[in-house]
């Protein structure tokens, strides 16, 4: 059985679980992405409500013996103030996190997502998008040596290949060593246009992978 006590987390996501609980998504210091139950008060009081709210860090009190937690406390450590833009880019920092839930305990991806969340800028944002995609092995990689690339897909993978203009070799070598600190800002930015395709696929390939799934599951039942 998992013990937690006083471990730092974050909220990915709360959902209505019945009349008097909270089924949440978590991700912990230490043991990476949990998913628990939280018992509150059938009145579903303020405290209920901000206790177990997303953009905070919290410590927790938690046992696990099954796939399914139980949350038994939870303490705030830090709110994180979000209004307009923030609070968007928030969201969007929970969700790829959430869809990269085959990551076990990371405990540099629990501080790049807690320095993301803190500033909302676009270099810590790249930052959390290149580790998770480097750990998901879902970067592509280069066919031969150039000073500009573009993504190719025609292989049905994304892959590297040398081109005249487009992604600069100094940019895809920053992304693959996980070090974004020699870019300038303007290369931050086209970062971007090169990172967010390849979350797009990597959801493609999680679909395609499920489809063959259930497609062995009615072959082995006939």
């Amino acid at each position: 059985m998992l013990i937690l006590d006083q471990e730092p987390a974050f909220i990915l996501k709360r959902i209505p679980y019945g009349e008097s609980r909270y089924l949440l998504d978590l991700l912990t210091q230490n043991h990476g992405l949990i998913r628990a139950i939280a018992r509150i008060s059938q009145q579903k009081t303020h405290r209920d409500t901000e206790q177990f709210a997303p953009f905070r860090e919290l410590f927790i009190h938690l046992t696990k013996k099954t796939d399914l937690g139980n949350l038994h406390s939870a303490e705030t450590k830090t709110i994180f103030p979000l209004h307009g833009k923030d609070w968007l880019t928030a969201n969007y920092l929970n969700e790829i996190v959430l869809h990269n839930h085959h990551l076990d305990a990371d405990f540099l991806l629990y501080e790049k997502y807690k320095l993301a969340l803190s500033t909302c800028s676009a270099r810590h944002i790249r930052a959390l998008e290149v580790h998770l995609l480097l750990e998901a092995g879902l970067l592509p990689e280069r066919e031969m040596t150039a000073d500009f690339y573009r993504i190719d897909y025609s292989a049905g993978w994304a892959r590297l290949i040398p081109n005249k203009t487009g992604f600069a070799a100094n940019l895809i070598e920053a992304v693959e060593t996980d070090n974004l600190e020699t870019l300038t800002d303007a290369e931050i930015n086209q970062l971007k246009h090169y990172l967010q395709p390849l979350f797009q696929l990597g959801k493609a390939r999680a679909v395609k992978t499920k489809r063959t799934a259930v497609d062995l599951l009615h072959l082995l039942k006939n």
